[in-house]
Formats: C-alpha cells, structure tokens, sequence
C-alpha cells in the first residue's frame, strides 16, 4: 500500500492546531509513555525525528541531551513544533531523507508513521542514512487493532498483514497493518537486529468477553502475551540496531 501523499499531508495541515487535543485520550497517554521510555534507553547522538508532528518528543529528546531534528512533511505541524522545541526544525518527505549516508546515530519513527507511508522506503531510507550501529525506534498499528472483530482478527493474523481504511476529516486514510513476525522479518531483511519489542494493548486492555469466538487456549495465550513478546498487542513499541 503506498498512501495518497496529497491526502495525508491535507489531512496533517488541517488538523495541526487542535491535534494535541488527542493526547488527553487515556490510550495515547499510555502509549506515549511507552514511547518516552524507549527514546530514554536508546535515543543517542543525532536523532532525526521522522513525521514529528506537533513536536511531543522533541522536548524530551532535547531534556536528554542528544540532538534532535524534527521532519514533517505539514508545514502547519512543524509551526506547532515550534512552540514547544528549539531544535532544528525541516519540512521534509519522510520517503526521500535530505541527508548523507551513515550520518545519523538514532532515527524514530513514531505513532503509526509507518502504517500510513510507504513502509519499505522509508525502512530503506533509515538503513541508508543510519550508522554502522544505529538505532531505528518506531512504534506502529499492529493486526490485532481494535477495530477489528474477533473471528476478523483470527483471519487477519493467520494472514500476517492486512491494510484498513479509515475516515478522518472526511478524508480517505489507508493504514497499512503489521504482524510482529512480518515487521520484524522486514527489517531484518533490511540489515537490522531486534533489541527491543513490546506489545501494547493500548486501546483495550483487551476485555475478554470479547474474544468469545477463541478457544480456551487461545485465550490464554492473549494473557500470556501481556507477560511476554507481545506480538498480539494492537500497538507495537520495537527498536532495532543498524548491522
């Protein structure tokens, strides 16, 4: 799946001044806690902050002293940015990188910035622009999104992949979705080694009542999960070293 650019950015430049207004829903918080954790453990050297948006992490990326540059393709967004960072700032596409090769120590890549652009270019980009030993954060939709109901998510994840399309703005936003087994198979294709992943029931926690059309065992492996690799959260949080 390849997004409409044209779309996304409209959508991004209408939505830039009340955007923030989405961080006071419960499930972002969580997730975006999540997120400030690993950009704590990982974020080193110069990090490019790709689809920033109205800047949430570059406050944080600047309180933890590496050197952050925010990209957005919303012009719109980075003046919100602005407000809250002053950090470098660029408008730029997150498909096609205006930097050197082997020159930047950390990339993040936040907040389904992954499910609505094209995936394998901006996964080539970050292997291209990366040092030897770099990190690539990101978090993303996974299959498991809520969504979805539970004989659907049984198809979809015996599938691996699917793509969703949801109304925003009135506006048309394809979302491409991930199973872990599938996102971590295409970065390690691209030269990158797991070093963290978690899976993040950030929507529901889930309620199991829903999940009736699963068998027994299936049930308790959804348990186990929260525990464990957390392939089956609806949100995954991963970061992954540069070979």
């Amino acid at each position: 799946m390849v997004q409409d650019k044209k779309t996304a950015k409209e959508l991004y430049d209408s939505t830039a001044g009340r955007y923030d207004l989405r961080q006071d829903n419960p499930s972002t918080k969580h997730l975006r806690r999540e997120e400030e954790h690993t950009l704590r453990k990982f974020a080193h050297g110069t990090v490019i902050d790709i689809g920033c948006g109205t800047g949430q992490h570059l406050p944080l990326l600047e309180e933890v002293g590496v050197t952050p540059i925010g990209i957005d393709i919303s012009l719109p967004m980075l003046h919100q940015s602005r407000k809250k960072c002053g950090c470098s700032l660029l408008r730029a596409d997150a498909e096609s990188l205006p930097f050197k090769s082997a020159s930047i120590d950390t990339i993040v890549c936040l907040h389904s910035v992954l499910n609505i652009c094209d995936y394998e270019k901006i996964i080539s980009e970050a292997g291209r622009i990366l040092k030897k030993g770099g990190i690539f954060l990101f978090s993303a939709t996974s299959i498991w999104d809520k969504e979805y109901p539970p004989v659907r998510k049984k198809i979809l994840y015996q599938q691996a992949s699917t793509t969703k399309t949801i109304r925003l703005e009135g506006r048309k936003i394809s979302f491409r979705l991930f199973s872990k087994n599938e996102i971590t198979n295409i970065l390690k294709s691209a030269g990158f080694r797991q070093i963290y992943f978690k899976g993040l029931f950030v929507y529901q926690r889930p309620y199991w009542g829903r999940f009736e059309d699963f068998t027994m065992w299936q049930k308790l492996k959804l348990m186990l999960d929260l525990a464990g690799p957390g392939s089956l959260g609806t949100m995954y949080a991963a970061a992954f070293k540069k070979e």
